[in-house]
């Protein structure tokens, strides 16, 4: 279950709206309930928030956080090469 220290951490991350872009994921993902429809908004905030416990939309929203940290590291990555790149060429 994820607990609510780590939803604020979560919050903090992500930004506006964290639960439509774990909602997204699990879309992305193929991610449906028992009734081969995809899991609602609600249930998916009910788990994020710590409030109900889910293993498989509790996995997906690790893998989310895990692979959105990995994506924001690649976009830092790229600023600085273009950065350094502009440097050289004002120092030309």
């Amino acid at each position: 279950m994820i607990q609510k220290k780590q939803t604020k951490v979560f919050r903090r991350f992500l930004g506006s709206d964290p639960v439509s872009q774990i909602q997204s994921h699990l879309e992305e993902k193929g991610i449906k309930n028992r009734s081969d429809e995809f899991y609602s908004r609600e249930f998916v905030s009910r788990v994020f928030n710590g409030n109900a416990s889910h293993s498989k939309i509790e996995a997906a929203i690790w893998e989310f956080i895990e692979e959105e940290t990995e994506r924001r590291k690649e976009v830092v990555a790229k600023r600085t090469e273009v950065l350094e790149t502009a440097k050289t060429l004002s120092h030309a």
